[in-house]
């Protein structure tokens, strides 16, 4: 048995380790006051354990769920300002990213309520709000499915947990988790689907509705005329009888898959489609083109003589017929009469070249393995979306500037607007400095910035670098980004500008490089040495500690005995500690002025970009910076509805070939 009364008092760090060592070994179950105490004493020693303690502290956590749970819980607790609690979350992303853990919690509890514990804990939002300042979304999405990979391969999902646990994987993120779960685990190869299929046959009733209803929506995006044997093979083995009613069906935007879930149907489930269908035929609703197309599918292709017959003479259809024809709009009366002749065997004489196409299916040669491949590369994955995540900066490269220290001092913005408007062949850049250092040491004053900021942004915006001055472009955006940084409400305006101005090529990339800086900037990122952001004591002075260091370098002889020496009142030797800089925690400007820097662009895209020979160069452009916008959003409350605009726009930009 492990003694652990050596971790009370003062020890040193080859007790830790050794006792690591011996839980380790022990295999032995801790009790909570056990786990607690080397929550307490062992873990904020993690650091300096030594790769080898290290491990055996991420296994014993790893194969302990009562471990793992009271350690979250303990950083949940933790002030978040407490340095020792990013310790903490390193050792738990540890135990995350070994990919195990999950599957060995499930075997290791067996009451439901530490069933249902799991599921909460892993995909409801405590442990990722407990991590939230580690990773963000798309990370751990990453993180969690390693955890399925791993449970793909070691588990044989009899158990119906597995049911609860993909149900709440997909719902954790409704837009990213169908892509992360279908397209990059379950269509993966065979041995993964078929894990699937056991999967879905041991869930609950009610976690076999929703997983099939997820699967549908999913496949809707990636069903088409090459691939829809493949889709008929992946659902065939499915109960979509138990999880599929007209509702259903309605709700999918992909014809040929409508037809395929049809005809997966068996026929006892007719009449449970055609009584619906026929009340919906009656309604003439917005939805009637999908209710006569999916009439015409059971009509022609799930229904033999007899059954039509039986619908010719219902009650309910005479007087929908009825009803229809006596509809305003001729498209509805021409439907109507259509569904009736097929209704009716073609009995029913009405002469016209009207009808209602359906896709009608060849399912002969339906392949035994699924190609998988076709089922899962219409969409961008996790990885796409990361490669036009935006932790980083814009790529294109701006040089180290430096704000020329001999400027023609400006005090008031409306001056700066006057010069602006005399400018004429006259080297612009010194210009363009003022208005960065001006606009900086007024962003206290966006009342008069704000004032002069639309004219600022039209006259930056366009600028020609007549004379050929060095930095020009760098320049153009560092005064933009000021501009925006301190009235970011005025980026519409830029906006406007982009979208509505004779601008040239580069005139266009250089406002849309500022509208990234900006969006960074109000957010909190660093933009490095490529934005000029000093930080200025109105109306002149840069502040003690952003001030280039101008020291006097002692050369090591000057003192041979090395004693102190005072001259002019001005010390020698100094503790390093005066010259490091204050860090200040960035908050985050951007979040209420997202949708304004989002949308826009979002839309700009949608309603198409045509800018001939350098089409395809502008739009890698736009579609990085639209990244850029979309990853500064997060949090925020329409951030869902965000990323399904982004995942539409980078699915758009694929197609057409534009990789950002």
């Amino acid at each position: 048995m492990v003694d652990f009364s050596v971790l009370q008092g003062d020890c040193d760090g080859q007790t830790v380790i050794s006792l690591v060592g011996d839980v380790f070994q022990s295999h032995e179950p801790l009790d909570l006051v056990s786990i607690m105490t080397m929550v307490q004493k062992v873990i904020p020693f993690y650091p300096s354990l030594g790769p080898v303690a290290q491990d055996q502290l991420v296994q014993v956590i790893g194969r302990s769920y009562t471990f793992f749970s009271q350690l979250v819980s303990f950083v949940h607790s933790m002030k978040s300002d407490q340095r020792e609690a990013r310790i903490f979350k390193i050792v738990i992303l540890e135990v995350l990213r070994r990919g195990k853990c999950l599957y060995q919690y499930i075997q290791e509890v067996e009451s439901k309520l530490e069933r249902n514990s799991i599921v909460s804990l892993f995909f409801g939002s405590k442990l990722f709000n407990v991590l939230v300042s580690e990773i963000n979304i798309l990370e751990y999405l990453e993180i969690l499915k390693i955890q399925w990979g791993n449970l793909f391969r070691e588990s044989s999902f009899k158990d119906p947990i597995y049911g609860s646990l993909l149900v709440s994987m997909i719902i954790l993120h409704p837009t990213l988790c169908p892509d992360a779960v279908f397209g990059q685990l379950v269509f993966l190869s065979d041995d993964h689907y078929s894990g699937f299929k056991m999967l879905v046959k041991n869930a609950t009733l009610l976690d076999q509705r929703r997983i099939v209803k997820f699967l549908l929506l999913y496949l809707q995006l990636h069903t088409n005329l090459s691939n829809y044997r493949s889709i008929w093979a992946v659902l065939e083995p499915l109960p979509l009888h138990r999880a599929v009613d007209l509702d259903t069906v309605l709700t999918l935007r992909s014809e040929t898959l409508q037809e395929i879930v049809l005809r997966l149907l068996p026929r006892l489930q007719n009449s449970s489609f055609v009584l619906p269908l026929i009340r919906k035929f009656a309604e003439c609703s917005n939805l009637d083109d999908e209710v006569c197309r999916i009439f015409v599918i059971m009509l022609r292709l799930k229904m033999g003589s007899d059954e039509r017959k039986a619908v010719s003479r219902n009650s309910g259809f005479l007087d929908a017929v009825t009803k229809r024809l006596a509809h305003e709009e001729a498209i509805v009366r021409e439907r109507t009469m259509y569904v009736a002749k097929i209704v009716t065997d073609g009995q029913l004489q009405y002469d016209s070249a009207f009808s209602i196409a359906i896709p009608d299916l060849d399912l002969s040669d339906i392949p035994k393995v699924p190609d998988y491949s076709s089922l899962r590369d219409f969409e961008p994955s996790l990885e796409d979306a990361r490669a036009l995540s935006t932790s980083a900066p814009p790529t294109r490269e701006l040089a180290r500037l430096e704000i020329s220290q001999e400027l023609e001092p400006v005090v008031f913005v409306k001056d700066l607007v006057k010069k602006f408007e005399s400018q004429e062949n006259k080297p612009l850049v010194p210009l363009l400095q003022s208005t960065v250092k001006l606009i900086r040491q007024k962003k206290d004053f966006p009342l008069e910035v704000g004032f002069y900021s639309s004219a600022l942004l039209l006259h930056v915006s366009t600028l020609n670098n007549n004379i050929d001055e060095d930095n020009f472009e760098d320049w153009r955006v560092n005064a933009l980004v000021s501009l925006l940084v301190v009235t970011p409400e005025k980026v519409q305006d830029l906006q406007r500008i982009l979208f509505n101005s004779e601008l040239s090529l580069q005139q266009r990339m250089s406002v849309l490089t500022s509208i990234g800086f900006a969006a960074r900037e109000l957010r909190g990122f660093d933009n490095g040495s490529t934005i000029v952001a000093p930080r200025y004591d109105f109306p002149t002075e840069r502040l003690p500690w952003d001030r280039l260091s101008t020291k006097r370098q002692l050369p090591e002889d000057e003192y041979p005995d090395s004693k102190p020496a005072l001259t002019s009142s001005q010390p020698v030797w100094r503790s390093k500690k005066l010259d490091k800089v204050t860090q200040v925690t960035n908050e985050n400007r951007f979040r209420v002025h997202a949708p304004v820097f989002f949308y826009p662009l979002a839309h700009g895209w949608l309603n198409g970009i045509d800018l001939g020979t350098y089409d395809k160069l502008f739009k890698r452009h736009y579609m990085k910076t639209t990244a850029i916008i979309y990853q500064c959003c997060h949090p925020h409350k329409d951030y869902d509805e965000m990323t399904e605009t982004m995942l539409h726009l980078t699915t758009q930009a694929f197609q057409q070939g534009i990789e950002p």
